[in-house]
């Protein structure tokens, strides 16, 4: 008698499961991030990742922008927020599994979720599994989805926010009256200097609310040019980060200026001078 192998093949001899490669792909991303096994998975919740600005030590999270709309569907119209840019994703796993992974002992973790999808391909228990008797009962697909969920979850190195009951939205501000409501909304978001009083370099980082000409200089009191730090197009929801070194200024109050288009954003920056 001829041994066969429990996976299915293709004609080419090659492993054809999907449950295999997403099992793979998790073990492989277990390895890179150790915190991950211990994630916790909740029944009903919204397991939601944020987007980062790159896979690196330093990396930011994508902040959401919100931007208002108008509309004359009343005599008043009304203003609500939209959310523009949007870093989030959500995700439910099935509930099946997550009982499955109970009754067979395992925490409800993402190294549970490893660990049941390994004792899946392994046939450590036979399937479908009947585990809430509602008589759907488990199969290797379920297993595969949940798995799979979780390896696009945390894709280009991703941020855990939280297991959510509610998705992310905007501040309402439908029936806010008047259209004068619209410039109550800032065009900018999550704008950062620091240090600030600083001593060698201070660093300004802001997330655009839409997309346009951006330039940043640097001015003294009298409103005279020192430095031009950007000046480039921006684009809307993405992160821009850059550090400022006065060289040879003497200690003072500088201004930056932020020019978005028409829309100018300024402040106070104070150099102690390097120490």
């Amino acid at each position: 008698m001829t041994a066969t192998s429990c996976l299915p093949l293709t004609k080419k001899g090659e492993l054809d499961n999907q449950l295999l490669a997403q099992t793979i792909a998790l073990g492989l991303n277990l390895r890179i991030n150790g915190d991950l096994a211990g994630l916790q998975l909740e029944t009903g919740k919204w397991l939601t990742t944020q987007k980062r600005d790159y896979c690196g030590e330093n990396a930011m999270e994508v902040s959401m922008v919100c931007t208002p709309v108008y509309s004359d569907v009343t005599p008043y119209g009304f203003i609500c927020n939209e959310l523009k840019v949007d870093p989030y994703w959500y995700y439910k796993l099935p509930s099946e599994v997550l009982c499955l992974m109970k009754q067979l002992g395992l925490e409800s973790t993402v190294g549970g979720l490893y660990q049941v999808a390994n004792k899946a391909l392994g046939q450590a228990f036979m399937l479908p599994v009947d585990c809430d008797g509602d008589g759907k009962g488990v199969l290797l697909s379920d297993i595969s989805g949940a798995v799979d969920m979780i390896n696009n979850a945390f894709d280009g190195c991703r941020l855990f926010l939280g297991n959510l009951d509610q998705k992310i939205t905007c501040p309402n501000l439908c029936n806010s009256g008047t259209k004068s409501a619209w410039i109550t909304v800032t065009d900018i978001s999550d704008m950062k200097v620091y240090p600030n009083p600083f001593n060698d370099v201070a660093v300004f980082e802001f997330v655009s609310g839409r997309d346009a000409h951006g330039v940043l200089e640097i001015q003294n009191l009298l409103g005279q040019w020192l430095e031009t730090l950007i000046d480039k197009p921006i684009s809307i929801g993405v992160l821009n980060r850059v550090e400022y070194r006065p060289g040879n200024q003497i200690p003072s109050v500088l201004i930056y200026k932020l020019k978005l288009d028409d829309v100018v954003f300024t402040g106070k920056l104070i150099y102690n001078g390097i120490r």
